[in-house]
């Protein structure tokens, strides 16, 4: 089985240790060992199966050309090939708190827009905003930490890109 791992946003763009030619260096050689796999195990899928793939490897390539500072495209793009082609994947931040509830939260979001039927965008924010604030993975931060609220502060909030932001309240705990 194919494992795709996808790292969430960190409260700046990239770890100070880890430089952006680096990054993109990295997420290259991902990209290159999906393109060996889907080679390796091409007859599995069907002509139409496969030039979906092929594509949205295409996607993933011009996505992570854009060289953007933070890149949240990629993320939402490797989650669309794993959908695709069946793969197992993870999304985590250093702590698997709350930049990791930030993205699974917009990932749960985006699967109720494209396979249940939720086609308004701004439905579909409500559902974000929901699960962020009631769902699970608030549960998650408060059995983790002792605090109901995410460790994000405002400073910390306004730099995250606007999809990977909590709802108001729901942030501003101590611990991370």
């Amino acid at each position: 089985m194919l494992l795709i791992k996808t790292r969430a946003l960190t409260h700046h763009s990239i770890p100070s240790f880890l430089p952006h030619r680096v990054q993109r260096v990295i997420n290259q050689r991902a990209i290159d060992a999906c393109k060996a796999h889907v080679n390796a195990v091409a007859k599995v899928f069907n002509g139409a199966e496969r030039a979906a793939i092929v594509a949205q490897l295409n996607v993933l390539e011009r996505t992570l050309a854009l060289r953007k500072k933070k890149n949240v495209g990629l993320i939402a793009q490797a989650e669309s090939f794993a959908l695709l082609v069946g793969a197992g994947r993870i999304t985590s931040c250093k702590s698997a708190k709350d930049r990791t509830g930030m993205a699974v939260t917009l990932e749960q979001a985006e699967y109720l827009q494209q396979y249940v039927g939720i086609r308004d965008a701004k439905w579909a924010n409500v559902a974000t905003n929901v699960m962020r604030a009631r769902g699970t993975r608030r549960e998650n931060v408060e059995k983790n930490t002792g605090s109901p609220y995410y460790a994000f502060n405002k400073v910390q909030v306004h730099q995250l890109p606007p999809h990977y932001r909590p709802p108001i309240g729901s942030f501003g705990g101590k611990v991370t």
